[in-house]
């Protein structure tokens, strides 16, 4: 099985003082580039994570509207995604993680 997701950006407005847009694509490649953990990550995962964020890569280049990622590359993003720390707590956010969780399996 594989998971698709979309690579679209989406906005919304922070208590009247501006705007957030958060781009899917380039969030899901910072998931999985970076890390909260003081200790670092182990080879292994970084092999995981790379892994993960090629298709990803691949179709930001590409310029597509969608990324397909195996179960394997979607669980790792998934994973990171729980590791992950955002500054703010905003309903675009909430969204784009629920959309990373939720991706429909494609066959």
């Amino acid at each position: 099985m594989a998971r698709r997701l979309d690579l679209r950006t989406k906005g919304g407005a922070i208590n009247g003082e501006g705007a957030l847009s958060l781009n899917y694509g380039e969030m899901m490649q910072q998931v999985l580039e970076k890390t909260m953990n003081p200790q670092g990550l182990t080879l292994d995962l970084v092999i995981r994570r790379v892994a993960a964020r090629r298709p990803i890569d691949e179709a930001i280049a590409a310029g597509a509207e969608t990324v397909t990622m195996t179960d394997e590359q979607w669980r790792v993003l998934v994973d990171s995604l729980g590791d992950f720390r955002f500054s703010i707590a905003h309903p675009v956010i909430a969204e784009f993680g629920m959309h990373i969780r939720n991706a429909p399996e494609i066959t």
